[in-house]
């Protein structure tokens, strides 16, 4: 109903990854360009089929019901949820879902109900490579994006399965990116009013324009002189640990900051194996300090983990 009425914006809310949520408003002229841009850049045509399952409170939800009413698809809805029950035997072009749900879709079927989607859309937050690994049978377009609420969801894309599959995000049409003094991403993307939006996201980019996200610039850890970024230590390890959790730096008198991990929920194997596997992967210097098991993380109405919470 917002979208048919007589105002020229939409309100969003942002996730509150970073803070508290807030409200901001979107012209829909810009919607309407976003939505677009994303249909092109998958060469999805009026009459095609798509699933929405997010909640629409959040810009990933809103876009998927402005999506069909531009490129004239079909929409079905299901009920959001982290274990999102799809009907059996029906069969989309398109449909967008965050890592959390794409997870337990593997950890329940295998992925085999991924065999019904074209192309599935993966946003709001990173993912691991123990998930990106599991997803590598998906029989669909898998497309790892980035974005946020203040850049009408994506403004680029990653195959993340496949034979196009890329450890770099491509940005669409129009989107030209460069880097602060700082190495955190600048967005200018006027077709939807964007211009000079210095992110909090360190990253490099490539002489193709293709670029990489390191991790926040609200998450560096600076332990015994080194800058370190939880991120990549994450996605290293998470082969190892079968609950949610992830890597923050609590202030320590020798080394600034140390490195600790949290869990959440019961630790499945003693600290000292834990300790030992990591070891494996990641270097003495980026290692966990300590590791403390928290029963339930302080989480973000749009499930993010609030790590701050924990310093």
């Amino acid at each position: 109903m917002q979208w048919i009425d007589d105002k020229d914006f939409i309100i969003a809310k942002t996730s509150g990854s970073t803070g508290k949520p807030k409200e901001i408003k979107i012209l829909k002229r810009y919607m309407k360009y976003s939505a677009k841009a994303t249909l092109d850049f998958l060469k999805i045509n009026s009459g095609k089929k798509a699933l929405l399952c997010l909640p629409t409170e959040y810009i990933a939800g809103k876009m998927m019901i402005i999506r069909a009413f531009v490129g004239g698809l079909e929409l079905n809805y299901i009920k959001p949820s982290l274990e999102p029950v799809f009907p059996p035997l029906e069969k989309y072009d398109l449909t967008a879902l965050i890592p959390g749900m794409i997870s337990n879709i593997i950890e329940n079927d295998k992925g085999c109900i991924l065999e019904n989607f074209q192309h599935v859309l993966l946003g709001g937050s990173s993912i691991s490579i123990k998930l990106e690994d599991g997803l590598q049978k998906a029989k669909c377009n898998l497309w790892h994006t980035y974005g946020m609420t203040e850049t009408i969801t994506h403004i680029a894309l990653r195959r993340i399965n496949g034979p196009e599959k890329s450890e770099f995000l491509t940005p669409l049409n129009n989107v030209k990116l460069s880097l602060s003094e700082k190495n955190t991403l600048i967005i200018e993307y006027p077709k939807i009013g964007i211009s000079n939006l210095v992110t909090n996201d360190i990253a490099t980019i490539n002489n193709d324009g293709t670029f990489k996200i390191k991790g926040r610039t609200d998450n560096v850890i600076i332990s015994g002189g080194i800058k370190i970024h939880p991120e990549e230590i994450e996605r290293k390890i998470a082969s190892f640990i079968e609950n949610q959790f992830f890597i923050y730096g609590i202030p320590d008198k020798k080394l600034g900051q140390k490195i600790v991990l949290y869990i959440e929920g019961e630790l499945l194997m003693p600290r000292s194996l834990l300790m030992k596997e990591m070891s494996g992967s990641i270097r003495e210097k980026f290692m966990p300090k300590e590791i403390i098991i928290i029963d339930s993380f302080a989480r973000t109405e749009s499930n993010k983990i609030i790590r701050k919470n924990y310093r």
